[in-house]
């Protein structure tokens, strides 16, 4: 293209010539200097500053991610360029924006190394439902069946997912809803692939089931748990924690390395059908464990206590012949309450049971669960000076129990002399944690100051006091300010309210960089894209989620937070009166 020509485009057209220049490239005559002056073009559009060493950059990120420029010399070039095939212009909008995106990123890391600019700290991306802070040092593998599919068990069962993880009953019309109409959508997020089905009627009404499989089984947090307005309910021994919000009900769940939700315009009865219909529905009391998907933490319940700094001897020590352990995880909550959640499989014998403990730091608040299938005519059974509740449940027992702090259930395809034998074989615990603890790992070790302000609270932090916002639109008003501090991270939080509307504002501190550049910050989010707002040379995520928007930014060792009932443009105002 004559330089008369390409002089005449705007930024957009520029593009578009250079992706069509792109397009008429094969493997054989592939030339990345003929693509010099497309970008010399755009660089005038918006001209890079010149005060930084660009041969010692380069050098730095060459070395860094050399495997991009090496790659294994036997198996050929890392990046190869297929033969070009010319197709309708609307397919190729995708093609040509990944091509130019991938150019001008390589690009663009070259500088940002050579200026001392180390871009590959964190990634900031999102999806359909969540945005995302996270570390390069994670990979994103991507090997997803994405359908289209019927239903969220198609989807699961396709992706390698063999357990129960989604109801399969669907409330009759006339209920709470119309008809449903379920669309089904699979995605990659952040370090796990996420399984929806969207369940809704014609007027919108229904509810939506989330599965989400993490790469790998983390302690999780476990919303209802430890709520006293929540019910624990349990169906087949797995914990459902239904908890009211404030217009919807949400139901939420864990089993080994995934995690499960129900959020909709259902009643409590509607959602406990649903749950039941889990494990229930297909008529089957027995469903074989994931292979795929091996729990951590040694082989016994006792290892896992011992890594939360918690007395081994709360859980039983005998399993009856033929029973290996399945599943095992561990989750904390609300009122500061530590849940630790075991299932044992038979598979010769097609029997599983399930033991649930939880340790609650107050000991007047532990709330017994509801079960789906408790039966009548409970025994009582002392040991240890406790007393353990023994119900049979219709297939198997139920043995539920509360001591000072700790709150236990024992559930599944037990005999009553199996189900006596496991009591008799858990020890004499410790009514107190242990004194071993590994700081920062209990809540009570957890240090909360208080103060008048933000600017408070950052300046008794040596953090810049230009971080607390001047403006705050003035329908709220300031509740608290706290700092929490732990072994990682400070964390000072500003809360706002506006009648019952919590308005937030918060930075996070990370104790060093390795802290700082190991986590995943995730925040969930609508379908409406992420806006990205500069200022003061920081990048600004504006996103929103129905009614409210949060406001996400990273500089290296703090993360910051505002999120609340507010427009946009009072998001924008209030980043712009930061200094």
């Amino acid at each position: 293209m004559p330089d008369s020509e390409r002089e005449k485009l705007e930024r957009d057209e520029l593009i578009e010539a250079l992706s069509d220049r792109l397009d008429g490239m094969g493997e054989e005559d592939f030339d990345l200097s003929a693509l010099d002056e497309y970008f010399s073009a755009l660089d005038d559009e918006a001209p890079l500053a010149s005060e930084f060493d660009a041969v010692s950059g380069e050098k730095a990120f060459r070395e860094k991610y050399k495997e991009l420029f090496e790659g294994d010399r036997t198996a050929g070039p890392v990046l190869q360029v297929l033969p070009a095939k010319r197709r309708p212009r609307g397919w190729r909008l995708a093609g040509r924006i990944a091509a130019v995106a991938a150019a001008a990123c390589l690009c663009f890391a070259l500088v940002c190394q050579g200026m001392g600019i180390d871009m590959f700290g964190f990634l900031a991306h999102w999806g359909r439902g969540e945005f995302t802070f996270e570390t390069s040092d994670h990979p994103r593998p991507d090997n997803l069946k994405y359908g289209p599919f019927d239903t969220l068990a198609e989807a699961l069962s396709a992706n390698g997912t063999t357990v129960p993880m989604d109801p399969t009953w669907v409330p009759e019309p006339g209920g709470c809803f119309g008809a449903l109409k379920t669309e089904v959508t699979v995605s990659r997020e952040a370090q796990s692939d996420l399984f929806t089905a969207d369940c809704r009627d014609e007027e919108g009404r229904g509810y939506t089931v989330e599965v989400r499989r993490y790469d790998s089984i983390p302690a999780a947090r476990v919303d209802g748990l430890g709520d006293p307005e929540a019910i624990q309910y349990v169906v087949d021994g797995r914990s459902y924690f239904i908890l009211q919000l404030k217009d919807e009900l949400s139901v939420r769940w864990i089993h080994g390395s995934m995690e499960g939700s129900i959020i909709g315009d259902l009643d409590v009865e509607t959602a406990q059908a649903l749950v039941r219909s889990i494990t229930e529905g297909s008529g089957a009391g027995y469903h074989a464990p994931d292979p795929d998907r091996t729990p951590p933490m040694g082989n016994d319940l006792q290892s896992l206590l011992e890594v939360m700094d918690l007395d081994p001897n709360l859980a039983p020590t005998w399993l009856p012949e033929g029973f290996t352990k399945s599943e095992l995880n561990s989750g904390n909550g609300w009122q500061n309450v530590e849940m630790i959640h075991a299932v044992y499989d038979d598979a010769a014998h097609e029997k599983h049971f399930s033991v649930h403990l939880e340790w609650w730091d107050d000991p007047a608040e532990p709330v017994a669960p509801v079960f789906a299938r408790e039966g009548g005519g409970a025994e009582e059974y002392e040991h240890n000076g406790v007393t353990f509740r023994i119900l049979d449940d219709g297939d198997g027992l139920i043995v539920t129990w509360i001591a000072g702090r700790v709150s236990g259930y024992i559930s599944g395809d037990l005999t009553e002399e199996e189900a006596r034998h496991i009591i008799d074989s858990i020890p004499q615990w410790s009514p107190d944690r242990p004194q071993s603890e590994k700081p920062g790992y209990r809540p009570s070790d957890i240090v909360e100051n208080h103060y008048d302000s933000m600017s408070d609270a950052l300046a008794a932090y040596d953090l810049p006091t230009s971080l607390a916002p001047d403006f705050v639109p003035d329908r709220f008003v300031l509740e608290e300010v706290t700092a929490t501090e732990m072994s990682a991270w400070t964390d000072i939080t500003a809360a706002y309210f506006e009648g019952e509307e919590l308005f937030r504002i918060s930075v996070k501190v990370f104790a060093d960089e390795e802290i700082a550049g190991s986590g995943t910050t995730i925040i969930i989010k609508d379908d409406e894209p992420v806006e990205e707002y500069q200022h003061n040379g920081v990048t600004f995520y504006i996103m929103t989620n129905n009614d409210r928007r949060s406001v996400a930014w990273k500089s290296g060792l703090m993360e910051g937070m505002i999120s609340g009932p507010i427009t946009t443009e009072e998001a924008k105002q209030i980043i712009d009166s930061m200094g």
